[in-house]
């Protein structure tokens, strides 16, 4: 009796999950996600090891174009601070760009997305601080869950993989590189047109 229990909830669940993701439903929603990563910074002959901490807000807007796939875009503002070989920095990005996820009927979704903006930041390194003024280029893909808590709203925890490069506005030979695993938590609202 427990195990038909336990199918019939998991069953239950499944079907509402799948009811929020049909074709013409509008999910709304953010992010926040905390990124701990290494860089290396190349600028010529000279690279130079890193570690930051970062953390991101992001609203998204989509829609779902067939059952279980929306497109849409997101903004993203970040956050950074970190440390190297003798020198401090912080810095903020601004970034957006379009998305795409595919929702399976038990909550589990792909996700994948691009990304263009600008970043401003300052290194300290005990002298006079230096500004730098970058164009930033992202990719990302990974998976996660919605956990639906009603009819439109949802708890969606994601792990991604995200690759980044920054370019310096003033100078297209300086640029840093990057990959991480980012573990993101998004809350996300589905309205349809009945509602």
């Amino acid at each position: 009796m427990k195990r038909f229990t336990l199918t019939l909830t998991l069953v239950s669940f499944a079907l509402l999950g799948f009811s929020q993701t049909q074709q013409g439903a509008i999910m709304a929603g953010g992010t926040a996600s905390l990124q701990i990563q290494n860089q290396t910074s190349e600028s010529g002959p000279f690279s130079q090891d890193s570690d930051a901490t970062t953390f991101s807000l992001g609203p998204v807007l989509g829609f779902f174009i067939v059952d279980n796939i929306v497109v849409g875009g997101n903004l993203s503002a970040t956050f950074a601070s970190g440390s190297g070989q003798g020198f401090e920095s912080s810095s903020t990005a601004i970034e957006f760009g379009p998305f795409g996820r595919y929702y399976t009927p038990t909550g589990i979704f792909a996700h994948a997305g691009v990304g263009f903006g600008f970043r401003n930041s300052e290194v300290d390194s005990g002298s006079t601080p230096i500004e730098f003024k970058d164009n930033i280029f992202t990719f990302e893909f990974g998976g996660g869950y919605a956990i639906f808590l009603n009819d439109h709203v949802s708890l969606e925890p994601m792990v991604l993989y995200n690759y980044r490069k920054t370019t310096d506005r003033d100078a297209s030979d300086v640029s840093t590189k990057f990959s991480n695993i980012i573990v993101q938590v998004g809350f996300n609202i589905f309205l349809h047109s009945g509602d």
